[in-house]
């Protein structure tokens, strides 16, 4: 699993898009907006998808050889074994990004590395993020009494916005 180290851009979403789309003229709601409904609406893109939406930095323990268990890998940065960097390769196998070194193949490993989508090259993703924020900003109570308290954001209707960023299961 893929641990951040920092972020190293923006939301992919503004305040004043998901005002727009949501219709919202006051700016009351601006930190609820920025705080709460982009992250989520984002987070739930990278659950669903298994690709890095915000861009970043990270770290994550494999054995070499292995892929990375997230998508939209742009850059391996280094590879350590033991605390000590060793020369690797990078592999693309489908849309995910496999980590190798000579002679170490199997071996744990502590993989540094940069990712992120550019959302302006997949305009399905972010309009489906400008539906999860106008869903989120909607249907904020999730424990709501009633026969309609909980109702989740429809995967059918909106998920194929996000299919060419998809990271396939291994299995």
């Amino acid at each position: 699993m893929a641990t951040l180290v920092s972020y190293t851009s923006d939301e992919p979403l503004t305040v004043d898009e998901v005002k727009a789309h949501c219709r919202v003229d006051s700016d009351d709601e601006d930190a609820y907006i920025t705080d709460v409904v982009i992250p989520g609406a984002r987070s739930l893109a990278e659950s669903r998808t298994g690709s890095i939406i915000r861009k970043g930095t990270f770290t994550e323990t494999i054995a070499l050889g292995e892929a990375l268990s997230v998508g939209q890998v742009i850059s391996v940065d280094t590879v350590e074994i033991d605390g000590v960097e060793v020369a690797f390769t990078v592999a693309g196998k489908g849309r995910r990004t496999i980590v190798q070194s000579a002679g170490n193949e199997g071996k744990e490993a502590v993989v540094s590395f940069t990712a992120g989508t550019d959302v302006a090259q997949y305009p399905g993703v972010k309009s489906w993020l400008l539906l999860a924020a106008a869903w989120m900003y909607n249907h904020r109570e999730i424990m709501a009494a009633g026969p309609n308290a909980f109702n989740e954001m429809p995967k059918s209707y909106v998920d194929a916005l996000l299919v060419q960023i998809e990271v396939p299961s291994p299995f």
